[in-house]
């Protein structure tokens, strides 16, 4: 009876349960259609930057002082003036990448042409690497051991190696590779001869473009942080950099994937994808690939307080998606995310901003665009390395509470990703990443306090300028630089004294065990006693209950007995 009522309260408690969340559900509906009007009303297309330096650099100003004192409502009304943009809603408009419209450095050459605000410092060019056509598609021949530095006046002598290719320290999981090696993640780093170990506070992991190109991203970090240290605005051991190299199957058949190489299919590693190779029983993903990334460096650098995740473009995509759903681990309040330009957006919310896109081409996905890459809400749909993929409420806690930095170029219309769930979320990376914002304002609380959004004036799809701009290097290279070290994070384990183990005794060694004298003699004394009961019981009864033999009795009972029968 007691079990029976336990159970019934049992599935009452998950009856309400259930009827709550579902409630709660409702709720949640309600309030992103309603959200859905607000996106939905017409632009007056007053706010015009094309080819306005003047209108460009007063939304960059207001878009920095409204993030630095978190000011939702002020950062609201700069990003409605990005979106009045005229034309900003057009997919067919032409790209704003030019002079006549206001854009820095369009003559982008072989090197990286140094930004106006540096002052004429030097920039260190581009390394080459050996490329190759794979199924009309660009790979990768080779992979150099080494980038080397260039140029004078930086922190890095003249043609010394400011960066090596580490082939050995990333160890992704403990199976072998056919030939019998650790499979590893190659990735490049800072060469150790360029910094004291013990100085370092802040690494800088940066996520490569569409191309792979990990040393080309590395580099244009390099140059930022040296124009820093050159500016003694930056010590010269605090901050390294490194940068994974994510190869694809064209890479190996091109020749610059080893045997022993992680590598991925196609551009999944941007998605928290899983490795395509070499064959193993479990794959492992580009997400989990960054987490051992941050605990290699915790445990190389002791003084290690700040480890900053920084993407531009494809890589931004990449560095978005993973602080959506990086599952959470102690070291956590130390990590930054630097997006820059994302092509398309893992949306945090059902709504979307743009309901009904006319450059589809026919094509129909609006069932399809709340699910991974470009939402969070198809937990089928997610990377087996999200932990957490059918609680999308908790994943949107989690990033609301990371600290990001976001970059968008003033000039940036171009279309970025074309695919068909990417047009509901707008049309160029300007006005998807402005949506995006606008949402973030709408959020319980405001636009998040460990948030911050920089409109990078005169700038388009360029990843240098994106890179160097002063907004950026201060959220990547400035920010956090008073933090206590990594270490001083992880939780305290309470550890209890325990005694040396003895050798278990022989039976009934020890008196009180149950195989001892004690017990033994305490249960043959309860079996004496139970026995002495029943037999005193037995004979103890005939005296306290006689037969009825009186014969004064019996007469009476048989006379009794006769009356009834006649």
């Amino acid at each position: 009876m007691l079990r029976g009522l336990v159970a019934l309260q049992a599935c009452l408690f998950l009856f309400f349960l259930i009827s709550g969340s579902q409630a709660n559900d409702h709720v949640m509906v309600r309030r992103h259609l309603e959200k859905k009007e607000f996106y939905k009303r017409q632009y007056a297309y007053d706010g015009d930057v094309q080819g306005n330096q003047n209108k460009m650099s007063e939304y960059a100003k207001r878009a920095f002082e409204a993030s630095k004192n978190h000011d939702t409502n002020a950062l609201r009304s700069v990003i409605n003036d990005v979106l009045n943009t005229r034309n900003l809603n057009q997919p067919t408009e032409g790209t704003w990448a030019k002079a006549s419209l206001g854009q820095i450095d369009t003559q982008y050459g072989g090197d990286v042409p140094q930004v106006g605000w540096y002052n004429g410092f030097p920039t260190n060019p581009t390394p080459n690497v050996d490329p190759a056509q794979v199924n009309g598609e660009l790979a990768w021949k080779g992979l150099p051991s080494k980038l080397d530095c260039k140029v004078e006046q930086m922190s890095v002598a003249p043609n010394s190696p400011a960066f090596l290719l580490d082939e050995t320290s990333l160890n992704v999981t403990d199976e072998k590779s056919p030939a019998g090696n650790a499979i590893v993640q190659p990735f490049y780093v800072s060469h150790p001869d360029t910094y004291d170990r013990d100085q370092v506070k802040r690494v800088i992991i940066t996520l490569p473009g569409k191309p792979r190109d990990a040393w080309n991203y590395v580099n244009l970090h390099f140059n930022a942080r040296e124009f820093l240290i050159h500016n003694r605005t930056l010590p010269k051991d605090e901050a390294i950099l490194a940068a994974p190299v994510f190869l694809n199957q064209n890479d190996k058949e091109a020749g610059a994937v080893k045997e022993n190489y992680l590598y991925f299919k196609n551009s999944h590693w941007a998605n928290g994808g899983a490795s395509h190779g070499p064959e193993m029983s479990h794959s492992v993903t580009s997400y989990r690939v960054l987490d051992l990334m941050a605990q290699h460096f915790i445990k190389t650098f002791p003084n290690l307080n700040q480890i900053v995740f920084a993407g531009h473009s494809m890589g931004a995509q990449a560095v978005q998606r993973y602080a959506v759903v990086k599952n959470p681990k102690w070291y956590d309040p130390a990590l930054r995310f630097w997006i820059g330009n994302p092509g398309s957006w893992a949306w945090i919310t059902s709504d979307r901003p743009n309901n009904n896109p006319s450059n589809l081409n026919g094509e129909s996905c609006e069932d399809k665009i709340n699910a991974w890459p470009f939402g969070i809400g198809d937990a089928d749909a997610m990377p087996k390395y999200v932990k957490d993929s059918g609680n999308p409420d908790l994943i949107r806690r989690r990033f609301l509470n990371r600290n990001v930095g976001y970059s968008l170029g003033l000039l940036d219309n171009g279309q970025g990703n074309t695919q068909c769930a990417a047009q509901y979320q707008g049309y160029s990376h300007l006005q998807r990443g402005s949506y995006f914002m606008q949402m973030l304002c709408e959020m319980p609380g405001g636009f998040p306090k460990t948030h911050t959004l920089a409109y990078i004036a005169g700038v388009s799809h360029q990843d240098y300028e994106m890179i160097a701009a002063t907004e950026t290097t201060d959220f990547v290279f400035m920010q956090g630089r008073d933090a206590p070290p990594i270490s001083s994070l992880r939780p305290h384990r309470t550890h209890h004294h325990r005694p040396h183990p003895r050798p278990p005794p022989s039976k009934g060694s020890n008196p009180y065990d149950w195989e001892g004298p004690h017990y033994r003699n305490a249960a043959w004394g309860i079996i004496a006693g139970i026995a002495a009961v029943l037999i005193i019981g037995f004979f103890g009864c005939h005296y306290l209950f006689k037969a009825n033999a009186n014969d004064w009795d019996r007469d009476y009972w048989e006379y009794d007995s006769k009356r009834r029968l006649l």
